[in-house]
């Protein structure tokens, strides 16, 4: 089904940042898509992307929603996190509304 795509992944990089603009990062929790089945694995992901994926050294901030990678995107959720973190530097890691 993915043929020779695991050859042309992404390229191994530093996971650190040290650029003076602030670095929030949201990953999500919901283990939907073909990542666990095809790889397997424990770990946390939103189907996609594993969290310790998403962890970068000198981030600023970091936050899990219960939410898979597509549902990420179309999250209302995901669109007030990213407007808190412009806004106060940080995600607001108390429950926010529906």
């Amino acid at each position: 089904m993915l043929g020779n795509a695991h050859l042309y992944g992404l390229q191994l990089h530093q996971d650190s940042w040290e650029l003076p603009q602030r670095l929030g990062c949201i990953a999500g929790t919901l283990r939907f898509g073909f990542r666990p089945i095809l790889l397997g694995g424990s770990g946390m992901c939103d189907g996609t992307v594993t969290v310790a994926e998403t962890q970068i050294s000198g981030m600023t901030d970091h936050l899990l929603l219960h939410q898979s990678h597509t549902g990420l995107v179309y999250s209302h959720k995901t669109a007030r996190q990213i407007d808190y973190f412009i806004r106060h530097n940080q995600f607001q890691h108390k429950k926010i509304p529906e």
